[in-house]
């Protein structure tokens, strides 16, 4: 269950626009949410670097080579990087140790099976 969500606070939308937002998937969904500031490294730096990987690695480069006519053509295309970025892509963040996310996901639900936290 959904019991609160984590907002950037950004002026181009309203705070009610995003509950409703969230709403739409999490019916549950309290209104209990915490606001960020916009670019804020400490609490949302993951997310904004994630964008920033996906319009210099994917978006860009993409749009330059081909001529989107359906959203489904985007999404198609964002799967395949989506599942490359995942799955072959190493990655040099701090914890990954040259690992790819899958890798690194996998290790930790091993290492929590091998303690006995698994939830």
């Amino acid at each position: 269950m959904c019991e609160s969500i984590l907002i950037e606070e950004r002026r181009q939308t309203s705070q009610r626009n995003r509950l409703n937002f969230w709403k739409r998937f999490y019916p549950e969904f309290r209104e209990r949410h915490i606001k960020t500031e916009v670019r804020r490294q400490q609490s949302n730096g993951f997310v904004e670097r994630m964008h920033r990987t996906l319009l210099d690695e994917h978006f860009r480069i993409k749009g330059r080579e081909k001529f989107y006519e359906a959203i489904s053509e985007m999404q198609e295309d964002l799967e395949v990087y989506l599942k490359y970025y995942n799955e072959e892509r190493i990655h040099q963040e701090k914890n990954m140790n040259g690992r790819t996310p899958k890798q690194a996901f996998l290790y930790g639900i091993r290492k929590k099976k091998k303690s006995g936290n698994v939830a």
